[in-house]
């Protein structure tokens, strides 16, 4: 007999039920209960993300890892692209010194607005540290300023 000429099989695989398999020469047998990948994944190794070797993720693992890791992964992505944005009172001199406790030293400026966009007569530079911001450059004139600061990635 050859292996088109079998009977379909009907159910589920397990024990004492075997895979024929043929290289040519030879026709052997495989136990359906060895075929595939069978080790589970845990949720420990789901977190750590280092095994290399194939795994089986249970739907009880996947649930556990998606509710228990990936939200304060997306909360600490989510902190990352906060703007805190700062106004200025109006000024005529430079250096300005902005006093703010939301300001860190890890942000930078994505973005800035004058109330009077003359006043600035050449380049500015904004230097952020905890909880202030100073701005340096020349100023003609006086004029408030909104600072969009965001962390620096």
């Amino acid at each position: 007999m050859q292996i088109h000429e079998l009977n379909s099989f009907v159910g589920s695989p397990g024990t004492g039920d075997y895979l024929a398999i043929d290289d040519g020469t030879e026709t052997m047998k495989v136990d359906a209960n060895n075929l595939g990948i069978t080790t589970q994944m845990t949720v420990a190794e789901a977190e750590a993300g280092t095994v290399t070797d194939p795994r089986v993720i249970a739907p009880d693992v996947l649930n556990t890892f998606i509710n228990d890791y990936v939200p304060p992964l997306v909360d600490a992505e989510a902190e990352t692209f906060k703007v805190l944005v700062v106004t200025s009172e109006s000024f005529s001199v430079l250096p300005l010194d902005i006093t703010n406790a939301d300001i860190s030293a890890t942000q930078v400026v994505v973005q800035s607005v004058l109330s009077n966009p003359s006043a600035q007569t050449g380049d500015w530079t904004v230097t952020t540290a905890d909880g202030s911001a100073t701005v340096s450059g020349s100023i003609s004139g006086s004029t408030t300023l909104t600072l969009y600061l965001a962390k620096s990635r």
